[in-house]
């Protein structure tokens, strides 16, 4: 994943996180904010990531590479699925 061009994370952090799983996030980010672009889209806007990142220095580390040098691009509406019929809201 560190030598991939583009690396698109969908759904980022739709359950909180173990403490491997934030360390092993930390490293992809780390080695990807050198030279690669990343994607993230989620649910969730970036100030709620804090927490399902267990709060703390780590989740300040995540982020802190996750997010700086980045642009947010932020849609709202109804969801497309719901809208389109291929999902239902129950």
């Amino acid at each position: 994943m560190t030598k991939l061009d583009v690396l698109v994370i969908d759904d980022f952090l739709l359950t909180l996180t173990t403490e491997f799983k934030q360390k092993y996030l930390m490293e992809v980010f780390e080695l990807r904010s050198r030279d690669r672009s990343l994607i993230i889209s989620s649910q969730m806007e970036t100030g709620e990531w804090h927490k399902k990142l267990g709060d703390g220095a780590i989740a300040d580390a995540i982020l802190d590479r996750a997010v700086s040098n980045s642009y947010h691009i932020f849609i709202h509406g109804e969801s497309l699925r719901i809208k389109n019929g291929s999902a239902t809201t129950d």
